[in-house]
């Protein structure tokens, strides 16, 4: 709540003596809705609305006022521009969406509204980050930013009254917690200092503003004969010659000119908005699974008053047409029509049973014909914090390097377990494996793969001390070791070693795009000799997948 009330008060300008305000309504409303008592619904930005503007002061002069008005108003303009997003019980997993590649398009929104988005989005992910201590030396993921100062403003690097940066603490402790950030403007300028001093590597393209150039040459610390090079930059489209000015801090000492060429991406004419909509649909519909609306169509209206002392009309401001001149009340939010229990059991015990079936599969088991009832049901259980949602890349394809597209898999959480009156070990024994859940999944179909073709094939296998992801043993007696990249090549390159060493005859080495099998492979033969390396292969996952489903 807190880490919300300080990201709203920096995009929106809100001072410090409104914060209170919100957090208290925001406090009232958590409450109200069971939030922190595990009941998995939450209120949304027009509930909190709402409470703000039934919020009851002991004097409607001076500067508390003033300070609710500002904060009304404020959270009036977010609530009307963006109402659409925010009008929703549960959206897309911000976890899930980081496994993506994701393209934000905030075209039409306010410079706040836009800025309150990313902003709560890096703070979610910052957050998120910093409770489950992921640091990391790589980066996990790069963000980039088209038109950076609607992000990185030098407009807020002095905030005054309006609390702390937040966008100053993400861009100087993002590359701690594995995140790496792309900003690119062409008003360099109106970019915080907080880019200019954290950034690694800058490239400079012709600039023909004095401004900009002063800005860059006291940023990288440009001799005079440095920010002439930089005023002789060419960019001519006519020529197809585009010069840049490149400097890596420590990397390189000196500044350099780069001479880069125009892409000009294949047939770029003939793909229209409708081809793009198209291929995206399936993709939405995939996203789509995740949203749960509103359980009440004329949303909760909870005020921060004691019950006598409600209002008997509603505010001038109506969120939709149903609730207009309806007298506010103290409710609380109505829980959808419960899906007839047996039903949530079978669903719970069959992804129990068989824990790496598709979507689909899954509803041909249960004889269910209706893709919306199969939907509903796996909802519900999402909602009530009985199951966990994992989306699967399945990587490249051998053949074609094209992706092989994703399988939406479901983990039964200890409160499903218990709903369904299951025993944990029961539950263990139906996903034997180690790691993620995505590991756990390709340690399966690999297996399953081995045994379609009569082989014996063991998950986790101890062999000489030594456990292997899949160990197959062929008739022969030859021993072959799987081992699945997840994580990085040099923990593969360990494991080869290991079971080598241990006895094993061979051992294949996989992943899910062919970068990531050359990397395999670099590590490998970098860090062994040629005998070795004979007794090394490499597979794509997705080859393991499609025989698996034969």
């Amino acid at each position: 709540m807190q880490a919300f009330t300080d990201v709203f008060g920096y995009a929106y300008q809100v001072q410090s003596g409104g914060k209170p305000i919100i957090l208290e309504c925001l406090d009232k409303l958590y409450r109200d809705y069971g939030s922190d008592s595990g009941t998995d619904q939450y209120p949304t930005m027009i509930d909190l609305k709402n409470s703000l503007d039934n919020y009851k002061l002991k004097s409607t002069y001076g500067r508390m006022a003033n300070f609710l008005q500002t904060c009304q108003g404020r959270f009036d303009g977010c609530v009307r521009t963006m109402r659409k997003i925010f009008d929703v019980d549960k959206g897309f997993s911000i976890e899930d969406l980081l496994k993506c590649n994701v393209v934000l398009e905030l075209v039409g929104l306010r410079m706040q509204d836009a800025g309150f988005l990313i902003t709560i989005i890096l703070r979610y992910i910052f957050q998120y980050k910093i409770i489950n201590d992921l640091r990391s030396d790589t980066p996990d993921h790069v963000l980039i930013f088209d038109e950076g100062k609607l992000v990185f403003s030098k407009k807020t690097d002095s905030t005054g009254d309006f609390g702390s940066n937040e966008m100053d603490v993400f861009a100087s402790q993002s590359r701690a917690f594995g995140e790496s950030l792309i900003v690119a403007d062409q008003v360099p300028n109106k970019l915080s200092d907080s880019i200019w001093s954290n950034v690694r590597n800058f490239i400079n393209l012709s600039q023909s503003a004095g401004p900009q150039i002063q800005t860059i040459a006291m940023a990288l610390t440009l001799s005079p004969q440095q920010v002439q090079a930089l005023q002789a930059l060419i960019a001519s489209r006519e020529y197809g010659i585009y010069q840049a000015l490149v400097k890596s801090q420590g990397r390189y000492e000196f500044p350099f000119i780069v001479n880069m060429r125009e892409y000009n991406p294949p047939n770029k004419s003939i793909v229209t908005n409708d081809q793009v909509s198209k291929y995206m649909d399936s993709l939405l519909v995939k996203l789509n699974e995740y949203v749960i609306p509103r359980r009440k169509k004329a949303h909760a209206v909870i005020s921060t008053l004691p019950e006598e002392e409600n209002p008997s009309q509603a505010p001038a401001y109506d969120i939709e047409d149903e609730i207009q001149d309806e007298p506010v009340k103290i409710i609380k939010p109505e829980k959808r029509e419960d899906i007839e229990g047996n039903l949530l059991i079978r669903m719970i015990t069959n992804m129990v049973e068989h824990p790496f079936i598709t979507v689909e599969k899954r509803r041909e088991m249960l004889g269910m014909k209706s893709t919306k009832k199969g939907s509903s049901i796996i909802k519900e259980l999402e909602q009530r914090g009985f199951i966990k949602r994992h989306i699967i890349d399945k990587g490249r394809r051998s053949d074609n390097n094209k992706p092989a597209g994703n399988v939406h898999l479901f983990e039964v959480l200890d409160k499903g377990l218990e709903e369904a009156k299951i025993n944990q070990n029961t539950y263990k024994k139906q996903i034997p494996g180690k790691g993620s859940f995505d590991h756990k999944y390709w340690q399966h179909i690999i297996k399953e793969y081995y045994e379609k073709k009569g082989q014996v094939a063991e998950v986790e296998k101890f062999y000489n001390t030594k456990s292997v992801d899949v160990l197959i043993k062929k008739d022969d007696g030859f021993l072959l070791a799987v081992e699945i990249e997840l994580g990085g090549p040099d923990r593969i390159a360990s494991n080869v070693m290991s079971d080598i060493n241990a006895g094993i005859h061979h051992v294949i080495a996989t992943a899910k795009t062919r970068k990531r099998l050359e990397n395999l492979r670099q590590a490998v033969e970098e860090a062994w000799d040629e005998e070795i390396c004979k007794k090394v292969s490499y597979k794509f996952l997705s080859d393991f997948l499609e025989k698996a489903n034969e």
